[in-house]
């Protein structure tokens, strides 16, 4: 993917299979600083990636996964992972990630147990703002082997959009910009072009107007001495 828009980014997270999206978002952590492991699938106790921070001070996050398509991650769900902290030791946040997003009650209820939600644009923004482009590069090219392979080359052809790399927005905005200061420097110094020559001109003539006044003024001053 030489690009990848938010709503593409989003349409193919919600399609990818669930453990690669467990995957992918392990990888997020990962290449954000953070050591993770994915959990057994018997034994998660609702807990898909534990992510650790090992520094100053030390972190332990409880990250749940939720890969929905249209379906939004509801308050129930929500109450159910906030015991988490409670059953697994040393857990400082509970984290829940879903290529969707959460109803209002979700919401509400995350706020109130100090659960911190994460949806399709959030995770969108933190892989721009985190330039993560070969993480989801290899994770969507995984993809594009699965049951929605040929739509999204299909999608691809048509939007000019291919299938190699992601590279943030802000990025390729840079050249647009670099090239409008260019522009404004190069215009500023046109504009002072004129006036440079007109101030030369002015000069010449101040010059030639002494050169002829100053004999004429000593002339007349001698012949009225005389």
């Amino acid at each position: 993917m030489s690009s990848v828009s938010r709503s593409e980014f989003k349409q193919q997270i919600q399609h990818i299979d669930p453990i690669d999206f467990e995957e992918f978002v392990a990888d997020v952590w990962s290449h954000r600083g953070w050591k993770t492991s994915l959990t057994s699938a018997s034994h998660d106790r609702g807990i898909d990636v534990i992510a650790t921070w090992n520094g100053v001070i030390s972190r332990k996050e409880a990250i749940q996964v939720k890969r929905y398509q249209s379906d939004k991650v509801g308050s129930r769900e929500v109450q159910t992972y906030g015991s988490i902290p409670y059953q697994e030791p040393d857990v400082d946040t509970v984290i829940i990630v879903t290529s969707s997003s959460f109803s209002q009650p979700a919401q509400k209820v995350a706020d109130d147990l100090n659960v911190k939600t994460i949806n399709g644009d959030d995770l969108y923004q933190i892989v721009r703002e985190n330039s993560l482009s070969s993480i989801v590069a290899t994770h969507l090219e995984l993809d594009n082997r699965s049951e929605i392979g040929t739509r999204n080359n299909t999608q691809s052809a048509q939007s000019g959009i291919s299938n190699s790399a992601f590279i943030p927005e802000e990025n390729r905005r840079e050249p647009i910009i670099q090239y409008t200061v260019s522009t404004q420097t190069d215009g500023s110094k046109l504009s002072k072009l004129p006036e440079d020559e007109t101030m030369r001109k002015i000069f010449l003539f101040t010059g030639i107007l002494l050169i002829v006044a100053v004999p004429t003024l000593l002339i007349l001053i001698f012949g009225a001495a005389i």
